[in-house]
């Protein structure tokens, strides 16, 4: 008998761990609760208190919890109607559909101001009610109701609760914020959410979070929202802003960026594989090279309410230079400087917005040539430049389809070298002070809920004094995949005119972006393969691989 015991005893011992590990994980859906009330302010209180609900509950550790996207799709493909959400065994099959193992249901009852709030959690296997709680209290305490609702659930998992659901479930003072009215605000931003209208969802949510700036579930919404937005761009002289500034009487928060990037050549004709060089056409004997880099750092802020500033300062170089892989002589040429923008962006209407951007900026050019009879240095002086930009938007009611077109003007100095009587001193180089007018068309479709995003751009640069010529045409997509993470790609086709010489070029861009979704931080990396016109050797076109990177901070200081 004694031995019988302890196989017993033993058997358990081993039985219990293993048990414990291949416990079932806990999936947990929460399904909009049911409000009765004959105040029409609450006609969505439920939505809102299912998810502050579901959102302290997502701060729990060894619970998943399924997101409101997702139940909405199979709600969608199930056709049901409010009234049919409201049967107990049809939420039980959306939790089954959804691969959820319990599901969270509720009432909310409104005794004038007072809500009296029921709820239950359901096995969605057997049905089987295996919680079920009541809790009375003000419409202002909804955090301490929702807070004390999802430690309840929380606790019957035997996980424990975070210390922030801990601390709503024990205060129930209303702070400085009027707690009514971010309830209600944020109820009906779900509810526009769950319809598609997100330009009505996302003015909702600016409400409640000018009514409570640190809201989470106010955050994580609005922060969801961002995803409105596509992060394909195209580099642009360093005299420009790197975006329409129409974007900025439309934008909701404030922004810091830093840009970094590079121009390169791709071809490889020099030798000793010296990366970067290609062949001169004119004159087969010589190479060329040209390189490019830029950095700018930016903020950008709303204004009032339908305006918005952007300053940004930055630095460039370049360098443009001929050699002689035989006689190795080396014509060499550059330009650096430094510069601020002034960018304003108004919106008279929702469907309509304006913009101005201006460029200041400092440049010095310095070079030399090398041949046998040695080193000729220049160093020309500092020269003072300017370009005025421009632009305007127009897109639909939740800015899921928009046109947006930009321009600008520069005029600036540059040299020419010339391959015929190489190696050129610099009274021999051609100095031209050309005017450029640069265009940039965009529309931007999103869809898939705003997941997807079809990019159409075309580009021009135009230089009338000469007659070059050089247009773009560059369809893209981007995905998001999840909502801290999207990937792009799109392809390039050129049309070149230069010296009466006619060409064509085909290329290509792609990139991705990481996104710290509660930090406001983005993280863009994009490479970009293209053909142009040279910019110092008159009828020579060449390939460039253009990497770029932004870093970027939003909503740091100010909200629209």
């Amino acid at each position: 008998m004694a031995n019988k015991h302890l196989f017993i005893t033993v058997l358990l011992i081993l039985l219990i761990p293993a048990a414990a590990f291949s416990a079932e994980p806990v999936r947990l859906a929460v399904i909009d609760f049911q409000v009765q009330s004959d105040n029409p302010q609450y006609k969505y209180l439920g939505k809102g208190f299912a998810e502050f609900i579901s959102i302290e509950i997502l701060k729990a550790k060894d619970i998943t919890l399924i997101e409101r996207d997702k139940r909405n799709r199979i709600i969608e493909e199930m056709e049901f109607s409010l009234s049919d959400l409201a049967d107990e065994g049809n939420q039980i099959r959306i939790g089954r559909l959804l691969a959820a193992n319990y599901l969270v249901t509720g009432n909310i009852y409104d005794f004038a101001g007072t809500l009296s709030i029921t709820f239950e959690l359901i096995d969605t296997e057997t049905s089987q009610i295996i919680l079920k709680d009541k809790i009375d209290d003000k419409v202002s305490n909804y955090n301490f109701l929702t807070a004390s609702i999802a430690g309840s659930i929380i606790k019957h998992f035997a996980v424990e609760a975070p210390e922030e659901i801990v601390v709503k479930a024990e205060v129930k003072e209303v702070k400085e914020v009027k707690a009514e009215e971010v309830l209600l605000h944020f109820s009906t931003a779900i509810d526009a959410y769950d319809k598609k209208d997100l330009s009505t969802a996302k003015k909702q949510l600016e409400q409640a979070r000018k009514l409570d700036p640190r809201n989470t579930a106010v955050v994580i919404y609005l922060n969801k929202l961002i995803l409105n937005t596509s992060k394909f761009k195209t580099i642009t002289e360093q005299y420009y802003p790197t975006q329409n500034p129409a974007y900025l009487g439309i934008i909701q928060y404030d922004r810091l960026q830093f840009i970094n990037g590079a121009t390169i050549m791709t071809a490889n004709d020099a030798p000793d594989n010296n990366f970067g060089w290609q062949t001169i056409e004119q004159d087969t004997r010589y190479v060329m090279r040209e390189t490019d880099a830029r950095t700018m750092l930016g903020y950008q802020m709303p204004l009032f309410s339908r305006m918005g500033i952007e300053v940004d300062c930055f630095y460039f170089n370049s360098k443009d230079e001929i050699y002689d892989p035989v006689n190795q002589p080396t014509d060499t040429g550059g330009k650096a400087g430094s510069g601020a923008i002034m960018a304003f962006g108004w919106s008279p209407a929702d469907s309509f917005s304006l913009g101005l951007a201006l460029s200041m900026y400092t440049q010095f050019r310095e070079g030399w040539a090398e041949s046998g009879g040695g080193t000729v240095e220049y160093k020309d002086p500092t020269s003072f430049q300017q370009a005025l930009a421009g632009g305007f938007l127009v897109k639909n009611r939740d800015s899921s389809l928009i046109l947006d077109s930009f321009g600008g003007y520069s005029l600036e100095d540059n040299l020419y070298f010339n391959p015929e009587t190489f190696p050129n001193p610099r009274s021999e180089m051609e100095e031209r002070s050309e005017p450029h007018f640069f265009n940039e068309n965009t529309l931007t479709l999103a869809f898939n809920q705003r997941k997807s995003f079809f990019i159409l751009k075309q580009l021009n640069d135009i230089y009338p004094d000469t007659g070059s010529y050089s247009g773009r045409l560059l369809p893209a997509f981007e995905h998001w995949l999840k909502e801290w993470f999207s990937v792009r790609a799109g392809v390039e086709a050129a049309l070149m005119k230069q010296s009466g010489n006619i060409n064509w070029g085909l290329g290509g861009s792609t990139g991705f972006s990481f996104r710290l979704v509660k930090s406001g931080w983005d993280f863009d990396v994009n490479v970009a393969y293209r053909r142009k016109p040279s910019r110092f050797i008159d009828g020579e076109f060449l390939n460039q691989l253009i990497p770029f990177i932004t870093v970027s901070k939003n909503k740091s200081f100010v909200y629209r």
